[in-house]
């Protein structure tokens, strides 16, 4: 089975990716895929968030920080910081909450 990201709300663009231990907006970075994050990847502050459509087994174990903003109901079920999750393996489709969508990129599931 190939490791492949689907970004469902950016008109299902698929990122193939290794087993290279970097983060969701990491990657992002390196395919020039925009994504909101207002701290720098540091965990402090929720933008980064992305809505697992498919394939939570294969991404990381929620990091302490998101288990935190889980519990502090500052993160929804089903939703990850793209600055802390990694994906492990496998086909995983994720989405850009409507809240967290930067204003200057169309959306395909707008």
């Amino acid at each position: 089975m190939e490791n492949v990201i689907v970004i469902t709300s950016l008109k299902d663009r698929s990122i193939i990716f290794s087993d290279n231990e970097e983060s969701f907006l990491d990657i992002f970075k390196k395919e020039k895929i925009q994504w909101m994050n207002i701290c720098g990847g540091k965990g402090k502050c929720t933008t980064c968030r992305m809505l697992v459509v498919n394939g939570s087994e294969n991404i990381s174990k929620p990091a302490e920080v998101e288990e935190r903003f889980l519990f502090l109901n500052r993160l929804k079920p089903g939703e990850r910081l793209a600055c802390q999750a990694k994906p492990i393996k496998g086909r995983i489709e994720i989405k850009t909450p409507r809240d967290y969508k930067l204003p200057h990129i169309n959306y395909s599931d707008d």
